[in-house]
């Protein structure tokens, strides 16, 4: 509509305008016209804000504010119901419902998971909504500081899918596993099985240091000075890989170090008892007694009865004597040309001696 001039005591002019929702405003302190708010609008009951304009909170003294604003894009136009109840302290406002663009806001309690079983330095896992409990065989202990995790004990589970270790290594997206446990016994025996968690019966490969590196077995503070380096005996029991290829097929391989300070002099022998009747094989050690400049590695392979064979023969130092290997019964038989030698020897079969 057109300027209107009006008067009485005093003459108000208002503005022109284009719309009808338009809000209206002082445009000067005179108090003697008014000025369109093209972006404040009301219908008669409702309030817009155009162009993401704030509604600002003022302090006591108007100096600052706290203003709420609408995001840049809105992607669907909704309304959101405030709650009719009063809030207690530490409660937060909740969408409890929502539906065709209109939600409900509610006051609800701030609150976390419900904690039960909880001691001293245990670790805590979920067990459902909003409730933790305190696991009993996961134990920080922070003066060491170390994690412990106690478990079952018993032998590796040979079928279904139930294992008793009290540690399981799983990666994702295989179902091979690392278990290790301990025997239910009291003597402490541990255990490692590399296993399937979907078929227990199912053994795999474990490999150490597969990049490379030594592993010591008994070493101590020492360090491993071969690729396995065992301080102490070794005892094999079972068969040849059924792949084929090298292996060592013994029901009991005995390592026995025998010494004499005398023990083959220049024209005699020495006999190494077998005991049975069967295939053998002996490594046998020669060392030459004064001076200590004559040394040898022999690998003999005999039977009762049979002539020895000497699969080889090493010279490992000086230029030392030769041997003559012969059979007396179930005894190999060690004769050295000359000069007085140390004997030591190792077999498969029964543990060799030095007769």
């Amino acid at each position: 509509m057109a300027n209107t001039a009006f008067g009485h005591d005093a003459t108000l002019t208002t503005p022109g305008s284009t719309t009808n929702t338009a809000l209206v405003r002082w445009a000067n302190t005179s108090g003697s016209s008014l000025n369109n708010t093209a972006n404040i609008l009301s219908d008669g009951s409702h309030i817009t804000l155009n162009a993401r304009g704030e509604v600002r909170f003022a302090d006591a003294d108007s100096s600052h504010y706290i203003a709420l604003e609408a995001p840049a894009t809105v992607g669907t136009t909704y309304t959101m119901a405030l709650p009719a109840a009063v809030p207690s302290a530490n409660d937060y406002l909740k969408v409890t419902s929502y539906s065709g663009g209109a939600g409900v806001l509610e006051w609800a309690t701030a609150g976390g998971a419900a904690l039960t079983g909880s001691t001293d330095n245990t670790l805590v896992t979920v067990t459902g909504a909003n409730a933790i409990a305190g696991e009993a065989g996961l134990i920080f202990d922070a003066s060491a500081p170390t994690l412990k995790i106690r478990g079952e004990s018993g032998a590796p589970a040979t079928s279904s899918t139930t294992e008793l270790a009290v540690l399981r290594l799983n990666p994702t997206g295989v179902t091979g596993t690392l278990d290790m446990g301990f025997h239910a016994d009291a003597t402490g025996r541990a255990w490692i099985q590399a296993t399937d968690t979907g078929n227990l019966a199912t053994n795999y490969n474990l490999h150490l240091n597969p990049n490379g590196g030594n592993v010591g077995i008994g070493m101590g503070t020492e360090g491993a000075d071969a690729t396995l380096h065992i301080a102490g005996e070794i005892k094999v029991k079972g068969a040849s890989p059924s792949g084929g290829g090298e292996g060592i097929n013994a029901d009991n391989f005995v390592h026995q170090r025998v010494t004499n300070t005398r023990n083959v002099p220049s024209n005699s022998s020495s006999n190494i008892h077998l005991g049975e009747d069967t295939g053998n094989m002996v490594f046998v050690w020669g060392m030459s007694e004064s001076p200590d400049a004559n040394r040898f590695v022999d690998i003999v392979a005999y039977g009762a009865s049979q002539t020895p064979v000497v699969i080889n023969s090493t010279t490992v130092r000086g230029s030392p004597a030769s041997r003559t290997y012969g059979i007396n019964g179930y005894n190999l038989t060690l004769q050295m040309s000359s000069g007085i030698y140390n004997i030591m020897c190792m077999g498969w079969g029964v543990p060799p001696t030095i007769i």
